[in-house]
């Protein structure tokens, strides 16, 4: 059940956020933020079910309300929904709900702190799962949200040392082969000997360089002498050592 009032009432008007939310707490900042153009008014908030308890303004009634991010994590706390009358989340990824879902994501991004749509010409990137859009990543700073690419160049700052470990990894061909050949593999395995006979590497060079993919989060440690490529290696795999140079060679050919 979607509240479609509120949908109208979000299309609407003029919602504003100064950042994209990555958890619940983000979702409660836009909400107190923007809870007076939705027609609500804050009567009580916690830190724990109920979220808030809100008077609706159009209704004039009081409502109690929960608050996650994805509406389908709503499914983890169900055992609350006999005593919820609301749902505000960021991103509404159910198909159904037995109560209204109040979904902030549409009308923040495309409302405030972001050109009109007519004058996005640069390149976006976007992130689905199942047909969900789950981010939406501009790659011109002027299409950022405000203060957003401030905060993101801290935590790369921050993270530099993950980061410089991750891309060293791409750095060496040898690993590269070794990543190469553990996703060729059916289950993603391979053992000390196997990258010995198929690269025709030494043992204490395939020693150093699993080290390396190790640190990096792009293998696991040996198992019963295997090593193994877990579902989040092979993703940060694909995304580091084949999503991001194409993507690179795709701006290029666009005149980037």
């Amino acid at each position: 059940m979607t509240n479609n009032n509120r949908s109208e009432n979000m299309s609407n008007g003029n919602l504003s956020s100064p950042f994209r939310p990555k958890d619940r707490s983000g979702v409660r900042t836009i909400f107190d933020i923007n809870h007076e153009k939705l027609g609500y008014e804050i009567v009580k908030s916690k830190d724990t079910y109920p979220f808030y308890t809100l008077l609706d303004k159009d209704a004039k009634i009081l409502i109690k309300a929960h608050l996650e991010f994805y509406s389908s994590d709503f499914e983890i706390h169900n055992d609350t929904i006999k005593f919820c009358d609301l749902l505000i989340c960021w991103i509404h990824d159910l198909a159904e709900t037995k109560i209204p879902v109040l979904e902030l994501s549409e009308a923040v991004l495309h409302h405030v702190k972001s050109p009109p749509l007519e004058n996005k010409t640069g390149f976006r990137i976007i992130l689905e799962s199942d047909g969900v859009k789950i981010e939406e990543i501009p790659l011109s700073p002027k299409e950022w949200i405000e203060n957003e690419i401030e905060n993101d160049v801290k935590k790369l700052e921050k993270d530099i040392v993950d980061i410089n470990l991750f891309f060293d990894a791409f750095t060496n061909p040898f690993r590269v082969k070794m990543l190469g050949r553990l996703m060729e593999n059916e289950e993603f395995t391979l053992s000390f000997s196997d990258f010995l006979s198929e690269l025709d590497m030494n043992p204490k060079s395939v020693r150093e360089h699993a080290v390396k993919l190790i640190d990096a989060g792009l293998l696991g440690a040996p198992k019963r002498g295997k090593y193994l490529l877990s579902e989040e290696a092979q993703a940060k795999f694909i995304l580091g050592g084949l999503a991001l140079p194409k993507l690179l060679r795709i701006l290029e050919e666009h005149g980037w």
